[in-house]
């Protein structure tokens, strides 16, 4: 039985019309086979035009219909349900873009008229093969799961909590706070950072919706949006958190010392330890890897020092499994590592990064605040250099953006704590592109003693001499007492293995790739997983909780309690009969949404995860993959028409 085939051309006003004869344009789709209907209207998404559009598909009993008119991303939602309202599988709907495609891009009239006609041709060439396509909707777990408890994911897990959902907060480290706990004040205006952040951090400990699990790391990630299942290692603190005031009484009794990370390995730690003082929760670990006991020695001696029992050699890791409908990654930043570089002599007595640096500042830090060097004293120079390791080919081409701004910062610290102090800030431009950057270096910048323009930092040369330390650079040379590095923020080691399990793209410097960089900067090409914060690039601290906020609010809209999901319709199915077990989809589809059944030897889709993109489709060499709404003959019909 034929088709009955309506065919409705829009003027958009004076968009199309001027350029495109839309008069001969129905009269050329009136004379095509199986066309029972043509309409022309001035705007036919106005409420009079979709009126008289489902008015006609009813009264003429029309099977199928073309709209010629502007964008499918514009109004492509808009027709679709106009045939719905007139009874009609929306999925049997095919638009011909003549406003942006034609009208927009070809002066000449005739010319548009033509090329309009070629399209209009193959859309009702290609309407004819499409087929009634059904939505679904499957239930969604209400709770999620936020990895990294820094800045971001502290922000991102108080920011979902808010709304009465239980939040998993994932942190590998024993303790809280990420980087910024580490920092004593923060530009641009100076702000204590432990003071602003102990709120937020204590919020997360006493919230009854925030589970938090510390000394901890993702070990799984099964699963789709709304139905994600996350395996939780739980490592052993060998602690009883029950027990345990945190009073610090096991740690002189440990004879193990090590260098201390926290610290940036400018001081020692014991086996058994809290990061700093003030750490929260406030609860030692006991380092495994360095323990005696763990050795195959018998030392007790930090369970005879506790009071209260609280030290539980018995302890075990514990697999957690997490049921949740979104997962936020908030995994943070490292800094590069500076001894690849030939030139600045990273790791010398005095020559520090900027971390080590904001340890010494800090009065939790190794020297309890007192800026001192090496040799005990405080530096009466100290050389900041800009860019060590970033904006060079050779180590990171990119700019991190923040490092200007701290390290005036942190050269204001030093003048603070040492009056007289000679500062110089070794450069090749000022980069401050945040709020208050600016009016910071118009206030601090006269506390400089000089401010030394080069143009390739990373061409200076660092090497100690008979006692200062010297930095030749094109054009002259200085000695400072101390040398203060400015690396590249990278992210995490590790940030490939996180990246495979929640199914991220990484960009080539290892950041993770939101789904895009300008409209949707804290999603991700994979439904249901968000970041947040220097995971997905450098950022300063407001910027990683915006991002943390936009993370949580996108997760939060996303899964509503109560509400089914509704799936992508036009997605891929694989023929069972004509797949090879070839495997050649799997690593293609950018959504994860394709998996290979051992047991049938088959690709399989998840039409939860699938996009519709087609690039399985495409790639199929025995044509077993196959896209619902954009089939081998549709396809076929559509070049057929715009060659006719």
């Amino acid at each position: 039985m034929p088709e009955k085939i309506g065919v409705f051309v829009c003027d958009c006003g004076n968009n199309i019309s001027d350029t495109v004869d839309t008069k001969a344009l129905a009269g050329f789709a009136g004379g095509q086979p199986d066309v029972v209907e043509v309409r022309l209207h001035r705007l036919w998404c106005s409420e009079e035009g979709r009126e008289e559009m489902k008015k006609a598909i009813k009264e003429k009993g029309i099977t199928r219909a073309v709209v010629a008119a502007c964008s499918p991303k514009q109004h492509e939602k808009t027709f679709q349900k106009v045939l719905s309202d007139a009874g009609l599988n929306p999925y049997l709907l095919a638009m011909v873009n003549i406003r942006e495609q034609v009208a927009w891009v070809t002066k000449d009239k005739t010319l548009a008229t033509k090329k309009a006609q070629s399209q209009l041709n193959s859309a009702i060439k290609r309407v004819r093969w499409q087929k009634p396509l059904e939505k679904t909707e499957i239930e969604c777990k209400k709770d999620f799961v936020v990895i990294g408890a820094g800045i971001a994911g502290i922000s991102a897990a108080l920011t979902l909590a808010q709304k009465n959902r239980n939040v998993y907060l994932v942190e590998r480290e024993g303790w809280i706070g990420g980087r910024v706990v580490a920092y004593e004040d923060v530009f641009p205006n100076l702000d204590c950072a432990p003071c602003m952040l102990e709120p937020k951090m204590d919020e997360v400990l006493h919230n009854e919706r925030i589970t938090l699990c510390a000394n901890s790391e993702v070990e799984n990630v099964k699963g789709f949006f709304g139905n994600f299942e996350v395996q939780i290692n739980k490592k052993a603190r060998f602690i009883d958190a029950e027990k345990c005031i945190g009073c610090g009484a096991c740690y002189d009794a440990c004879p193990v010392k090590v260098k201390n990370k926290f610290n940036g390995n400018l001081s020692e730690r014991h086996a058994v330890y809290s990061a700093f003082p003030g750490v929260l929760p406030n609860l030692p670990l006991i380092d495994k890897e360095n323990c005696l006991r763990f050795k195959n020695q018998e030392c007790t001696k930090c369970q005879e020092a506790c009071p209260f029992g609280a030290v539980d050699y018995a302890q075990k890791d514990e697999i957690i499994t997490v049921q949740a409908g979104a997962i936020v990654a908030a995994t943070g930043f490292d800094l590069y590592d500076l001894s690849k570089h030939d030139n600045f002599s990273a790791g010398l007595p005095d020559v520090v990064d900027a971390y080590q640096f904001e340890r010494l500042l800090s009065s939790t830090g190794p020297t309890e605040g007192k800026l001192l060097s090496s040799n005990g004293k405080p530096p009466a120079s100290i050389a900041f250099v800009h860019c060590s390791g970033s904006r060079d080919k050779k180590h990171k081409e990119y700019c991190s953006g923040v490092c200007c701004a701290y390290s005036l910062k942190l050269a204001h610290l030093a003048a603070k704590k040492i009056p007289g102090i000679k500062v110089f800030e070794i450069i090749s431009d000022w980069c401050l592109p945040g709020r208050g950057y600016q009016e910071f270096y118009n206030k601090h910048s006269g506390e400089l003693s000089k401010i030394i323009r080069v143009e390739d930092v990373n061409s200076i040369k660092i090497a100690r001499g008979d006692g200062d330390i010297k930095v030749d650079y094109k054009g002259g040379s200085i000695s400072a007492e101390m040398i203060v590095l400015a690396p590249a923020m990278v992210p995490k080691g590790d940030a490939s293995k996180l990246a495979a399990l929640i199914g991220v793209n990484l960009d080539k410097d290892g950041f993770q790739i939101p789904e895009h960089e300008k409209i949707s900067p804290a999603s991700t090409t994979t439904k249901g997983i968000y970041i947040a914060g220097c995971s997905s690039g450098p950022k300063d601290i407001a910027q990683s909780v915006l991002q943390a906020q936009a993370a949580a609010g996108s997760a939060l809209s996303a899964i509503v309690p109560g509400e089914k999901i509704e799936l992508e319709v036009a997605t891929v199915v694989i023929d069972e009969k004509l797949c090879g077990g070839c495997r050649v989809c799997v690593p293609l589809c950018p959504y994860q949404a394709i998996s290979f059944d051992e047991q049938k030897k088959v690709a399989v889709v998840n039409e939860v995860l699938c996009k519709g993109c087609g690039v399985c489709a495409s790639a199929c060499p025995s044509g077993a993959a196959r896209n619902k709404h954009y089939t081998v003959e549709e396809i076929f019909a559509e070049i057929e028409g715009a060659l006719s």
